[in-house]
């Protein structure tokens, strides 16, 4: 129906693009309402001149769909690094999202609320191995010699939906006033089942949902012993700083695209706040009075090398994947596609000898 449409309109680029989306999606079982993710509450006839951008209808649509059809963990996306752009920080990614509850699309006077996707990603990342410098160990009495590999990590995260309402419209004037509030974000680091990650009837809960995962390796030398390798694992879970409403103002000409941030930090000190809160365990341990003395420098040391990839895994790849959705890490944008004068007429029109006259 887009694509008719942009055909009637004379813009071939777009119908063609359109139906090329249309045939790759075409076998795919199940289908989404329209009404589920436009939502009008204007008077008959007063979207004659409104025009909806048909980017976000095919992003806002697969979420939809996403959302009404998805029963279980999606197929993940395969990515190198190469064509992420991030060669130097990971080999390969595999990428599972899932939407946890559907975008809404208004068109209405004041008063009017909306609200974006909640979006729950899961990062299989294979890294661009990181040598720690685990030099500080062999001030361990018993450790002779030390090194450390970080070559994989399971990274989730899961952003709340943004919300807004719009505030003003004054159509002649061109000006719309919106006040949006970005979602809340948490990001974890270690391992949570899919049967729990992919489950939308609850919460999150990283007290009793969030596991140990092998990141990496430790070998350790010891005088008359064997040298022995080990499993690093590790956990963590950060919450962003909570967003507050922000005011928008738009003035046209339409569309017209304005964010609302939490912070301009907000990645970086939800990263710092995700390393400090970092804990790890040795698999199989080293022995108790071992374990001990080494897992402290060993944070140390992994917090380090750990601090810049998760950065740039934040603002290289996950940002840019949930800015395709209308979101970003205590962001939202929020675009307006159009003002229209909306209003009913009601009096009488009336004739009579003495006057010609038309009262309201």
């Amino acid at each position: 129906a887009a694509a008719t449409a942009a055909q009637a309109d004379g813009n071939t680029a777009l119908a063609q693009a359109l139906t090329q989306t249309a045939g790759q999606v075409g076998s795919i079982g199940g289908t989404v309402r329209v009404g589920d993710l436009l939502q009008v509450s204007l008077p008959d006839g007063m979207l004659a001149g409104g025009q909806v951008n048909a980017l976000e209808l095919v992003t806002g649509s697969v979420q939809l769909f996403n959302y009404r059809n998805l029963a279980t963990t999606p197929t993940p996306v395969s990515l190198s690094g190469s064509v992420l752009g991030l060669s130097s920080v990971i080999n390969s990614v595999d990428l599972y999202a899932q939407v946890i509850e559907p975008p809404a699309y208004v068109c209405g006077p004041a008063g009017s609320t909306f609200h974006t996707a909640a979006i729950r990603v899961k990062l299989n990342l294979n890294l661009v191995a990181l040598s720690p410098d685990v030099s500080a160990l062999t001030t361990i009495p018993g450790i002779s010699g030390a090194s450390a590999t970080i070559s994989q990590l399971q990274l989730y995260v899961e952003v709340a939906r943004a919300d807004g309402i719009i505030q003003a419209v004054d159509a002649i004037a061109n000006a719309v006033t919106v006040q949006a509030t970005p979602g809340v974000a948490d990001l974890y680091l270690g391992q949570i089942a899919d049967s729990v990650f992919f489950n939308r009837s609850r919460p999150i809960d990283a007290a009793t949902d969030l596991a140990y995962a092998t990141i990496g390796t430790l070998t350790v030398s010891q005088p008359l012993v064997a040298t022995t390798t080990v499993d690093i694992q590790a956990k963590s879970w950060a919450r962003g700083q909570a967003p507050f409403a922000s005011t928008l103002s738009f003035s046209g000409p339409w569309p017209q695209t304005r964010t609302a941030s939490t912070s301009a930090g907000f990645a970086a000190t939800l990263v710092n706040d995700l390393v400090a809160n970092l804990q790890l365990q040795l698999a199989p341990s080293l022995g108790g009075t071992l374990d001990a003395a080494v897992l402290p420098l060993l944070k140390t040391a992994v917090a380090g090398s750990l601090t810049p990839v998760l950065s740039t895994l934040l603002t290289g790849l996950v940002d840019p994947l949930l800015a395709n959705l209308g979101i970003r890490l205590g962001e939202v944008d929020v675009t307006v596609l159009s003002a229209a004068l909306a209003c009913g007429v009601a009096g009488n029109a009336y004739s009579d000898a003495n006057h010609n006259a038309l009262r309201d």
